[in-house]
């Protein structure tokens, strides 16, 4: 490992240039790109319209200037990387080191470890307060390979795209509202720009089109997702928060 990483400190202030987050969050774009064209295009079967809600959102916002152009999403996580680039990139934008890049993903595989394991524990605790409440959903099953192989496009996805919309859009418009038109300190305003984020992170997985069907605990642990997802973008960076997401969905959706 490079002289610059050989520490703790080294790593964490390393790993948080944009070049990591660009090389970490490529092959999760790339898998759901490309995964979109070939689900489309019938790959499970019968072709397969859905994509990932943070997706869609971006595309309909955008639509009245691209049309129904399919990689608008992308353009735009592209513009966004290039605007960081010259804004935090230095003096070496593209130098990278392999072995921190590596770090990044297992620390990114840890923290989504975590999450399933406190996941695991809202679930059952939510699930006394609708067995009390008598609202307690039926399980679904898990569905065959093809079904697997589009939760899995889908979960990639999701990683890149609700990650930017929730954590790097949504977290800066709300933090500047309550900063600049509030007048907040800038601690409240992040962590309310944190707590008001995730509620509507959460809340978005029910909207149509596509929409979950309501449920308190898939509410409870989405909405502490979105803390917690929002906690390892502003401490650690976009990439690794994204590589959690798109993991952390992985490994609980498709029950490995």
């Amino acid at each position: 490992m490079s002289s610059k990483t050989d520490s703790p400190a080294g790593y964490l202030s390393e790993s948080r240039r944009p070049i990591y987050s660009a090389l970490l969050v490529l092959p999760y774009a790339v898998v759901y790109e490309i995964g979109v064209i070939a689900l489309q295009a019938g790959l499970t079967g019968e072709p397969v319209r859905e994509i990932n809600g943070g997706d869609y959102l971006i595309r309909r916002v955008l639509s009245p200037i691209v049309g129904h152009f399919a990689f608008a999403s992308f353009l735009v996580l592209c513009a966004a990387y290039f605007v960081w680039q010259y804004e935090k990139g230095g003096r070496r934008p593209f130098a990278f080191d392999r072995g921190t890049l590596l770090l990044t993903f297992v620390e990114s595989l840890g923290f989504a470890l975590i999450l399933c394991l406190i996941s695991r524990y809202l679930w059952n605790l939510s699930a006394r307060v609708e067995r009390a409440a008598g609202t307690l959903p039926v399980a679904a099953s898990g569905g065959g390979f093809g079904d697997q192989l589009k939760m899995l496009i889908l979960f990639c996805g999701a990683g890149v795209y609700e990650e930017l919309v929730f954590r790097v859009f949504l977290l800066g418009i709300l933090a500047m509202f309550f900063r600049h038109l509030l007048r907040w300190e800038k601690s409240s305003a992040d962590v309310a720009a944190v707590i008001i984020g995730a509620l509507l992170f959460s809340l978005f997985h029910y909207l149509p089109p596509g929409g979950d069907p309501w449920s308190f605990r898939t509410f409870v642990i989405r909405a502490f997702a979105g803390v917690y997802f929002a906690a390892i973008y502003k401490a650690r960076s976009y990439g690794i928060a994204v590589s959690a997401h798109a993991l952390y969905d992985i490994i609980v959706g498709l029950d490995w």
